[in-house]
């Protein structure tokens, strides 16, 4: 890791006086685009950090919790932010929200404001990008910084943090299990969340189901809707599908209307099963059976977490948990 560089020594490097540098990292307008944009580059190199971020020995904890959430269009993070804001409150805490809409360098911009309003941790589910690339240097930024951090509903196995989740494999595992067992011989697996973490255990635990009952795994990943839909409709009457097996909620919802539209009738047909927080089988599909990702738990485990973390109340290194969560039947899909 590279020594911090200090104010003066960076001035030297680049030639700038500490006001120009200090106006640049904080984006004042009378800096120009391209002035900015080289230091910002050389401070992150020589990981630069600016006095209003140095962490100050606190008297007396500000007691702000920052939460960095990917999106508000799932609800699994619109449910478990809401529990998190009431939780807090109970603990005399305030949140500071982010919204990262799936990007590293969104995420990474959200970290510094956080860290420049001086939050005592941080609560994060980690963007699709950020999972993908591995770029994980914003996230380590923190633990320089000795700020306690706990990951929620998305964990990332190389950093060493509290993380909150449900078992994936499990759930998955026990959701393919039950649809066999119902008579659904032929079930397909999809996931428009590609080279995640979850989405990779999920389908693990799905393909060792099927294996374990001498069945034959067939899976569907997507980016792009269009042509996934193509493939989807191909696979349907290909491979005869009676069972679906959906990752994520957004895809349950596209893929139950799509059926619907192309006169399957559900559940007769196919029977379908996901994840979800209750949104589809309120809304669009009464039949469908949900593994309940336990989105307000998740969210209220992952700020008493932090809390006692701030607060000098766990032992432990690392806090790692893992809800035991269940299939919610509405209707029967048989």
């Amino acid at each position: 890791m590279r020594e911090k560089i200090t104010l003066k020594a960076l001035s030297e490097l680049l030639g700038l006086s500490p006001a120009t540098i200090s106006k640049s990292l904080s984006n004042s307008s009378e800096i120009s685009s391209e002035t900015k944009e080289r230091v910002k580059k050389v401070a992150a190199f020589y990981n630069y950090v600016p006095n209003h971020y140095t962490p100050k020995p606190k008297i007396k904890k500000r007691k702000t919790i920052g939460v960095i959430i990917p999106t508000m269009q799932i609800s699994f993070f619109s449910q478990a932010l809401e529990s998190m804001i009431n939780e807090a409150n109970k603990n005399d805490f305030r949140i500071v929200a982010c919204i990262s809409d799936e990007s590293v360098k969104k995420e990474r911009e959200n970290i510094d404001f956080l860290i420049q309003r001086q939050v005592d941790g941080v609560v994060i589910s980690p963007a699709y990008e950020t999972q993908v690339s591995a770029n994980i240097t914003h996230l380590n930024k923190l633990k320089q910084l000795k700020l306690p951090m706990v990951l929620f509903g998305r964990t990332i196995d190389n950093i060493t943090c509290d993380k909150i989740d449900i078992d994936d494999f499990g759930e998955t595992y026990k959701a393919t299990q039950e649809l066999f067992m119902s008579g659904r011989k032929r079930i397909l697996y999809i996931s428009g969340s590609t080279e995640t973490g979850s989405n990779e255990q999920r389908k693990n635990g799905y393909i060792s189901a099927v294996l374990n009952l001498n069945g034959k795994s067939s899976c569907l990943e997507y980016r792009n809707t269009k042509v996934f839909l193509e493939d989807f409709k191909l696979s349907l009457k290909s491979n005869e599908i009676d069972g679906i097996l959906i990752s994520d909620e957004l895809t349950a919802i596209q893929l139950i209307k799509n059926l619907q539209k192309w006169k399957y009738n559900l559940p007769k047909d196919i029977s379908i099963t996901g994840f979800s927080t209750g949104l589809i089988e309120e809304n669009y599909f009464p039949s469908f059976i949900a593994i309940d990702q336990k989105p307000a738990e998740q969210g209220v485990l992952a700020i008493k977490t932090l809390i006692n973390r701030i607060e000098n109340e766990i032992d432990c290194d690392v806090a790692s948990c893992k809800l035991q969560t269940s299939l919610l039947h509405e209707e029967s899909t048989v």
